[in-house]
């Protein structure tokens, strides 16, 4: 067994939290949020998925903005080429849903109550929800935020 070829990892696969915001793929590069906005928007993550009203990953996002349910996503900007969210941006549009990054998937999943990273969250809005008009409020200041760039 001593001649047992092992290959090393190539450097490229390695991972390191401060080059992976380089490496996105984004083009042009979203605009950055203020902190008091993000965090404003983390807390209305995790009340939204501790009311059931919000739900994460690509397909539950596709799924919800194709079906009038969604009314805000949030993405993550260190997502490295995901094919899955290449076309996010043109189906939230062509549905008039609002969509915005944050930073980091790390503290996009920790946000929403995981403890694991997550690449994409989608709030929901239900009759008579009692964060309607947090959802509202929150979706009104990021569009001043985007307007005003």
């Amino acid at each position: 067994m001593a001649d047992t070829l092992v290959a090393q990892i190539p450097q490229a696969f390695h991972h390191e939290s401060e080059e992976v915001p380089d490496q996105s793929y984004l083009e042009p590069k979203p605009a950055a949020l203020s902190d008091d906005l993000s965090n404003e928007l983390y807390e209305l993550l995790l009340l939204a998925f501790d009311q059931d009203q919000a739900v994460e990953g690509t397909t539950k996002l596709y799924e919800a903005v194709s079906n009038g349910q969604a009314e805000l996503v949030v993405c993550a900007a260190d997502v490295v080429r995901d094919f899955s969210l290449d076309h996010m941006p043109a189906l939230c549009e062509s549905h008039s849903v609002l969509y915005v990054f944050v930073p980091s998937r790390y503290v996009l999943g920790q946000s929403c109550g995981f403890d694991y990273s997550i690449s994409a969250a989608t709030i929901t809005c239900h009759e008579g929800s009692d964060l309607a008009a947090a959802i509202t409020e929150m979706k009104e200041k990021l569009q001043e935020n985007q307007n005003g760039m």
